[in-house]
């Protein structure tokens, strides 16, 4: 009975079968009379499953390196696949482990024989995990335009958390940011910056970068001029005593550039309305918008008005200012001028 089944099973659809047969022949004797191959191959070695509360502490070789025997074609396909060594540590702890490596964890072709392994173990040092936060500090390159200057730098965040083991932990009092590049800058901006953690076993819990807010402003400066003091109004003849006083005003370097011409600092003491006589005034000082008068020394001066009127006598002054100083500052001075 079992004779007459085998016969039929040969019997039914043999041309398939025999189709079969040959190239099953014709792959083996492909294989086996194939030219072989030898060659080297750099197996990165590709860590599973490790523990949340745990943390590889030590340098290590992630990487191995692999010789392979075998038949041209497959060893050919191994160069150009992407192959590693899986290791698992699920059941990893803390404390030292050593792996073994094998061809086994390789996944190779049956024909392609594994001929040296190096290294042929690797040592690993696990430690329990430790977070803690630690403060971020900017690392600039390059300096701001000439006449500006750096007011600040805010990172946001200002700090990050850290995990690793504890004594790598530990060794962290800042985290620096790559170069942050402020070459030429006339205005605040913002960039953002990657962390420079290359020096520690650790990694950042979160985004591995802040944002650098980068606040520049022009430069204030301070000048003392010698301006002369201008009668507005009179309808007789005056004198002003004394005819110069000097002021010091500050402000950003573009708006004090061309602060000491005539037409933008004037000293004036209205006469309108006045007669004949001597009087104590405060000149009025009439700067340019962006400058600052600290002060005028003397800030009154004495005005005698004649009985002649304005056409027939005048001491309207006309020596030129100078400039006396020309002193940087970034302090204002809180005295403000009014008229009287």
């Amino acid at each position: 009975m079992k004779a007459g089944k085998t016969q039929r099973f040969w019997r039914k659809n043999i041309g398939l079968k025999l189709l079969a047969l040959a190239f099953a022949l014709f792959l083996w004797f492909f294989v086996v009379g194939e030219e072989k191959a030898e060659v080297g191959l750099n197996v990165p070695l590709e860590l599973v499953n490790m523990p949340d509360d745990l943390v590889i502490s030590n340098e290590f070789n992630g990487a191995i390196d692999v010789r392979v025997y075998g038949p041209r074609s497959l060893v050919r396909e191994l160069v150009t696949r992407r192959l590693s060594y899986v290791v698992d540590l699920a059941k990893a702890a803390p404390g030292k482990m050593t792996l073994h490596i094998t061809s086994e964890g390789m996944h190779l072709p049956r024909e392609v024989q594994v001929t040296r392994i190096h290294p042929s173990q690797v040592n690993l040092v696990l430690e329990p995990l430790v977070r803690r936060e630690a403060p971020v500090e900017a690392v600039l390159k390059g300096a701001v335009a000439a006449d500006y200057e750096l007011k600040g730098v805010e990172l946001k965040p200002a700090k990050v958390v850290l995990a690793g083991a504890a004594r790598e932990v530990a060794k962290v009092k800042k985290v620096l940011t790559q170069p942050i590049d402020i070459s030429g800058i006339t205005v605040s901006t913002k960039a953002v910056a990657g962390l420079d953690l290359h020096r520690y076993h650790l990694r950042v819990v979160g985004e591995p970068q802040v944002t650098a807010y980068i606040q520049v402003e022009e430069k204030i400066i301070r000048k003392s001029l010698l301006i002369p003091v201008e009668g507005a109004g009179a309808a007789y003849g005056y004198k002003i005593d004394p005819r110069n006083i000097e002021v010091s005003i500050q402000g950003p370097v573009s708006a004090l550039r061309n602060a000491d011409r005539k037409q933008d600092i004037r000293a004036v003491v209205q006469l309108g309305g006045l007669g004949p006589g001597t009087y104590v005034r405060r000149p009025v000082i009439e700067a340019p918008s962006g400058v600052e008068i600290e002060k005028a020394e003397p800030k009154s001066v004495r005005v005698n008005i004649f009985k002649e009127k304005h056409s027939a006598v005048s001491d309207q002054p006309s020596a030129k200012r100078s400039q006396i100083s020309d002193l940087k500052s970034r302090k204002p001075v809180a005295e403000s001028l009014c008229s009287l």
